[in-house]
């Protein structure tokens, strides 16, 4: 009889265990045929999400690199040391997620026969002819040196040329410096692909100051990086507040409920974390609980209105050297 219900415990404890054990395996298998899906969807596809806003400001034009080499490529055409980024943001703990370009041009503007925009006096006199006596400069260009501003096709001021008939060499000219501005604005659909707004903008601080020229036809292209493969981390600690409810399946059945202080060793991608223990008081048993923690998944990644919620299976100990099996759900501290 004895063995009856010791094979009896056994094999419910078994069963639970087989149960739990097989939530982190439906889990994975639900978050690589979603994976997967996303690619499907995304690889390929030259031209999301590319559309003029204003005459100034375009939403990017948005793809999915099918691999790392295409990233590569995508940025050698651009004369973007990727290499050089790639140890930038390792030393910062992060990780490369896009490339992208964006570029502006103006429109040729053409003006022949235009009138002087400004007029400075010359003290040179006109020369006249011997013969008759009359000014051999008709139209008085030697009395004065001619000046015309130049303008691109934004009204944006961006040289000035002069003209003096009474040198030996009549041209001058004045090229200013124009301050640039790139403005950026970065988001993400519910794809979680990034959509990039770009926006040029142009200033001749010494000719208009103060005055801004939104540049027309700006082009930008986001080159996304493919998702990384999920990858364990051996050594990744992790402390977490937890609250446990448990089936005592021995030395009798009973319900258990603890709050505990957790710790898991290493982990798996975002949301997996492996090899984990904990320590708590069972206010339902009125008795203190260390507990094995297999596995936990953070339900936060995946789920709505969620950020960091974690869920998994435990085994647990108590004083009373009672064994109990459940679910315990927290958060990381």
């Amino acid at each position: 009889m004895k063995f009856q219900m010791e094979l009896k415990t056994a094999l419910w404890f078994g069963g639970i265990l087989l149960i739990i054990l097989s939530i982190p395996a439906g889990i994975l298998f639900y978050q690589n045929h979603k994976l997967q899906e996303e690619l499907s969807t995304y690889v390929g596809q030259e031209d999301l999400n590319y559309k003029r806003l204003t005459d100034s400001l375009q939403r990017a034009e948005t793809t999915l690199a099918k691999n790392t080499e295409e990233l590569d490529l995508f940025a050698q055409q651009n004369e973007i040391d990727l290499k050089t980024v790639r140890e930038d943001l390792q030393s910062l703990g992060g990780h490369l997620e896009a490339v992208a370009s964006s570029g502006a041009k103006t429109t040729t503007i053409i003006k022949n026969y235009i009138k002087s925009d400004n007029v400075t006096p010359s003290e040179i006199e006109v020369p006249i002819c011997k013969e008759d006596g009359r000014p051999i400069d008709i139209n008085g260009y030697t009395k004065t040196t001619e000046q015309t501003y130049i303008t691109d096709s934004n009204g944006m001021r961006i040289a000035d040329v002069s003209f003096s008939a009474a040198q030996k060499s009549p041209w001058g000219s004045k090229v200013y410096g124009i301050r640039y501005k790139i403005l950026n604005t970065v988001g993400r659909d519910k794809n979680n692909r990034i959509i990039l707004s770009t926006e040029l903008q142009a200033e001749n601080p010494e000719a208009q100051p103060g005055k801004i020229f939104r540049i027309e036809g700006t082009e930008s292209r986001v080159l996304q990086a493919p998702p990384n493969p999920a990858s364990w981390d051996w050594w990744d600690p992790s402390l977490y507040l937890l609250a446990q409810l448990s089936l005592i399946v021995y030395q009798e059945v009973d319900f258990s409920a603890s709050l505990a202080i957790g710790f898991s060793i290493f982990s798996y991608g975002e949301n997996w974390r492996f090899l984990g223990v904990s320590a708590g008081y069972d206010a339902f048993q009125n008795a203190f609980r260390a507990s094995f923690i297999p596995f936990l998944y953070n339900v936060g990644g995946p789920l709505p209105f969620f950020s960091d919620l974690y869920i998994g299976a435990e085994v647990g100990l108590s004083h009373e050297l009672d064994i109990s099996v459940g679910l315990t759900i927290g958060t990381r501290l």
